[in-house]
């Protein structure tokens, strides 16, 4: 059980009195206040990006995407917000401001190419799979997707020594590491992930799944579509080799909640690799390359789907 479900942070908070955390950009902090407020428009939204030509440049190039299928070119933030959607412009802006600090951020043996890698490949999971369910914020789920594994470079920097081990190599099985953060520390990178996105003001909506997002308690709260989202993208392993655990109990337990099953499963996959294909380049200084998506989306749910 995660520390966040249980004590509480304080814990955690300890870990952090020598370790200078990441400061999310002032443009963050706008975003963070727009992100569930139903009058922003196309044009607040510009405003604010005006302040970073570069992502606005992405985002037209990310619209123009054969991801989005435009018979016409995008030219403009007015438009890439009718493609992709205001709500999800929202996020993706946000996200990009998020993880700009672990950029400069202490690595400690992590290796945070793959480890982006695998956080837009949950998070385009999370996205389609929330499209699936068909009632739960698919603009949120792709966030939560995205930040449930800031976390680990945390505690591998406050633990260079205990913590490198554990996240060497090109495949890194969170299920394990969690076990074994929770037994070596008695709290974990998901505890982690929602002490700093807390600090950042992040709301609970987002907050509280990626805290609980190795949980496989049954969330009984208004926030369970996002939980049961965090918990499926969170428990998978990308690129892994035989014999690497995955979680059945994990699917079992949310599938019929999210309506999972081996009919719509390869649909998500393949939806969730376009959408990686396209976005990753928005993440192009943190994201290690990858040319098959989609082999290591399906080898990741591979089998634990029924």
């Amino acid at each position: 059980m995660s520390v966040a479900e249980n004590t509480g942070t304080a814990d955690v908070a300890s870990i952090f009195q020598d370790v200078e955390l990441p400061s999310p950009p002032k443009v963050a902090l706008v975003l963070l206040q727009m992100i569930d407020d139903p009058t922003v428009s196309v044009r607040d939204i510009a405003a604010v990006m005006g302040v970073d030509p570069s992502l606005c440049a992405r985002l037209l190039k990310l619209a123009n995407s054969s991801a989005y299928g435009q018979r016409r070119q995008v030219d403009s933030i007015d438009r890439a917000a009718v493609v992709l959607g205001l709500d999800y412009l929202k996020v993706i802006c946000l996200a990009v401001q998020l993880t700009a600090p672990f950029k400069s951020w202490k690595r400690a043996g992590v290796d945070v190419g793959i480890l982006w890698r695998d956080a837009v490949l949950r998070a385009s999971l999370a996205r389609h799979a929330a499209r699936i369910a068909g009632d739960i914020d698919y603009s949120k789920a792709f966030l939560v997707g995205l930040l449930q594994d800031v976390g680990v470079p945390l505690l591998a920097t406050a633990f260079p020594d205990r913590y490198a081990p554990h996240v060497a190599g090109d495949v890194v099985d969170h299920n394990a590491l969690f076990a074994w953060e929770t037994s070596e520390f008695g709290y974990n990178h998901p505890d982690a992930a929602a002490k700093v996105l807390d600090s950042w003001g992040l709301p609970p909506s987002l907050t509280r799944p990626i805290a609980v997002h190795h949980s496989l308690k049954a969330p009984q709260s208004d926030m369970a579509g996002l939980e049961s989202i965090a918990v499926v993208a969170g428990g998978l392993t990308f690129g892994a080799a035989p014999g690497c655990t995955h979680n059945a109990a994990r699917f079992a337990l949310f599938s019929e909640r999210l309506k999972l099953d081996k009919n719509s499963t390869p649909v998500m996959v393949r939806h969730a690799a376009a959408e990686f294909a396209a976005i990753s380049a928005l993440f192009d200084e943190l994201v290690t390359p990858t040319t098959n998506p989609r082999e290591l989306l399906a080898g990741a749910i591979d089998g634990i789907v029924s």
